[in-house]
C-alpha cells in the first residue's frame, strides 16, 4: 500500500485512481449528502426558532413563585436548545461542504478535490466521534447518579 506523504502528483487524472462505479457512487451520494446538510441546518433554524419561543412564551399563574420556577425552567429548556442547535451545526456545515467538493471532484477528475472532499469528511467523524464520546459520559454520569439516587431513596426508608 503506498504512503499518502509519498503521493506529490496530487492533480493526476482519477481513472488510475477510481473506477468508474465508484465515480457513479460518489456522483449518486452527493445529493443527499447536500439534503441530509441542508434538512440540518434546518432543524439548528428550528431549535433556535423553539428556544425564542419559549423564552417569549407567557407565564399563566398569579403564584409568584411559580411564576420565576417556570421562567427559570424556560430559559433553562431554551439555552438546552440553543445548545444542541450549535452542536448540530457544525457536522451540517461539514456535510455541506463535503457534498460541493464531491461534486467538484465529479465535475473536473482532480484527485485533489477528492482529497478535500475526504479531508472535510475525515473532520465530520472526527467531530461526530468526539460528540458520541461526550454524549456517552453524560448519560453513564446521569445512569450512576440514578442508581445511587434510587439506593440512598431506598436506605432512607
Amino acid at each position: 500500500m503506498e504512503d499518502i506523504s509519498e503521493n506529490k502528483n496530487t492533480n493526476q487524472i482519477t481513472e488510475e485512481v477510481l473506477s468508474q462505479n465508484s465515480i457513479f457512487y460518489l456522483r449518486n451520494t452527493a445529493p443527499w449528502v447536500k439534503f441530509v446538510s441542508i434538512a440540518g441546518l434546518l432543524m439548528c433554524i428550528m431549535l433556535i426558532a423553539f428556544a425564542v419561543i419559549i423564552i417569549n412564551a407567557p407565564i399563566e399563574t398569579t403564584n409568584v413563585y411559580l411564576a420565576k420556577l417556570n421562567s427559570g425552567m424556560k430559559n433553562f429548556i431554551a439555552i438546552i436548545y440553543i445548545f444542541i442547535a450549535i452542536m448540530l451545526l457544525f457536522p451540517c456545515i461539514y456535510l455541506f461542504i463535503y457534498s460541493n467538493r464531491l461534486k467538484k471532484f465529479v465535475k473536473t477528475n482532480n484527485t485533489l478535490s477528492l482529497e478535500k472532499a475526504f479531508a472535510i469528511q475525515r473532520k465530520f467523524w472526527k467531530y461526530i466521534g468526539v460528540l458520541t464520546i461526550i454524549i456517552l459520559s453524560f448519560m453513564s454520569i446521569a445512569i450512576v447518579g440514578l442508581f445511587a439516587g434510587t439506593i440512598a431513596g431506598l436506605l432512607v426508608k
